[in-house]
């Protein structure tokens, strides 16, 4: 289980939590296991693996049975549904990419917003997309500290938000504190956006996971691997950070984006970070598909 959700004022106690788990965490006490968890960038391996077992737990016993619950929604229902979220997202992305300096990124946009609020029900369709206006990838704030020249830091399980690094774990809290949608929402609303936030994502993945987790060896080191991947490639493609040259074509396709511009199809509620799993057919169920 991993991004589950990642927009509503809430995420501000993924800061308190990251300082808990800097103080609770411990580096592995074998010096060859030590060795491999600092190459692989993962020096709290064990805490780390701790809550990884305790998510996982919370994914089989609540939100997987819940999400294929939701699959039973009609699948146009569901598409209106994730339009929506992604909707209520698109001023944080603006934001985003305005102190990134892609102004490209957040003349697209705004554009999406008004014209998807106004011509799209709020939101529940994606007119945009039709009209050639792509959704732009990273736009969070890890994103925006990534572009200034932050460093990733250490790999890092947040308890029921799942893989991230200290660096986007930062980002989360402060686009879950400044999201200006946020901010015109209840409490019990912004509780609800985040429920249906992380129940649509966690459906859209379970083909991904479940095939990644059975052809693993090791879970949490393979899940470790292609989320690190794919958040540099996706920071790569929106032209926010460097691509190291040892991982060049490895993986290269988080989303169809240019390397200037950096848009592209993925359902993101705000914030574009580390995927469930990475794969075209995952990239592509935030609109509905051609027929």
């Amino acid at each position: 289980m991993l991004d589950l959700v990642r927009t509503p004022r809430s995420l501000t106690a993924v800061l308190p939590l990251l300082a808990l788990l800097a103080g609770c965490a411990t580096s592995p006490a074998d010096p060859g296991q030590r060795a491999a968890a600092e190459a692989a960038h993962d020096p709290f391996e064990p805490t780390n693996r701790a809550i990884f077992s305790f998510n996982q737990a919370a994914d089989r016993n609540v939100l997987r049975p819940v999400a294929m619950a939701y699959r039973e929604v009609p699948e146009d229902g569901r598409f209106a549904v994730r339009n929506f979220l992604n909707n209520m997202g698109e001023p944080l992305v603006a934001a985003n990419k305005l102190l990134q300096g892609k102004f490209d990124g957040f003349a697209t946009s705004m554009g999406r917003f008004v014209m998807n609020t106004t011509m799209g029900f709020l939101g529940f369709a994606d007119p945009a997309k039709k009209a050639g206006l792509e959704r732009p990838i990273a736009g969070d704030f890890g994103a925006t500290l990534a572009n200034v020249g932050f460093d990733e830091g250490p790999y890092v399980v947040i308890p029921l938000f799942g893989p991230s690094n200290v660096r986007d774990a930062i980002g989360q809290g402060v686009d879950g504190f400044g999201d200006p949608v946020s901010f015109k929402l209840t409490t019990e609303e912004g509780i609800g956006r985040t429920i249906l936030s992380g129940i649509d994502r966690r459906e859209q993945s379970d083909e991904e996971l479940t095939n990644l987790e059975k052809t693993s060896i090791d879970f949490y080191a393979q899940l470790r691997s292609v989320t690190r991947q794919y958040r540099r490639d996706q920071l790569f493609k929106a032209g926010v950070a460097s691509k190291p040259q040892a991982e060049r074509g490895f993986y290269d396709d988080p989303g169809s984006a240019e390397s200037s511009g950096g848009t592209a199809t993925i359902p993101d509620y705000g914030t574009e970070q580390s995927p469930t799993a990475p794969s075209q057919k995952n990239n592509q169920r935030g609109a509905r598909p051609q027929r």
